[in-house]
């Protein structure tokens, strides 16, 4: 029988959970990680795991989202400075592609399998609210760097667009192989270029 638990147990055992869960899946991916490891690593019960996530596949879904809102506030707080310049661009659009490098978790999905996988397992609807957060968050960024005193070379849409091209190239690093890094600082150079011509032109 499944004991029941407090409001505050609840709480407890739910942040257990997506720590024991970021630990797990960084380190064995998903399709290694079972429910029954996540639940004893937790300190509850198989059957309790469920009366908190459906399958591990949600659990890992929380995960990411909870990195995600990390990584947002991260990106963020670079808006704090104001009338941005070339280097402090470059410095910001080379820091999406290092998400990939400082989180193993971000890594781990960067496996083509396990991405798929994930996806397989997951509601179409929950997909969906997620990349329509991201398109939100990627163009709320670049409405910030407007009021740092950038101005955009093309549209709001396009340069939001531009932004999340970015993280996906980073998902690639691997594919891309040698010259990465050398070819991500000459891209971000490229695209910080663009911006403040655009503004050295208005």
């Amino acid at each position: 029988m499944v004991r029941a638990f407090s409001d505050a147990e609840k709480e407890a055992i739910r942040q257990k959970l997506l720590s024991v869960g970021q630990d797990m899946f960084s380190r064995f991916g998903l399709r290694k990680t079972s429910v029954d490891e996540l639940a004893a690593r937790a300190g509850i019960s198989k059957g309790s795991f469920y009366n908190f996530y459906k399958s591990k596949e949600l659990l890992l879904w929380d995960v990411i989202e909870n990195l995600e809102k990390e990584v947002r506030n991260k990106f963020y707080s670079m808006l704090a400075k104001e009338n941005l310049g070339r280097d402090d661009l470059q410095k910001l659009f080379i820091s999406i592609f290092r998400v990939v490098d400082e989180y193993p978790l971000i890594k781990m999905l960067l496996n083509g399998e396990e991405y798929q996988l994930l996806l397989r397992n997951l509601p179409p609807e929950i997909i969906d609210d997620h990349l329509a957060e991201d398109h939100d968050f990627a163009n709320s960024f670049v409405n910030g760097l407007t009021r740092t005193g950038i101005k955009l070379p093309g549209s709001i849409e396009a340069s939001g667009a531009m932004l999340r091209a970015l993280f996906f190239v980073a998902m690639h690093k691997r594919e891309i192989g040698e010259g990465y890094d050398e070819g991500v600082e000459l891209l971000c150079r490229i695209i910080a270029d663009s911006f403040i011509s655009e503004g050295e032109k208005k």
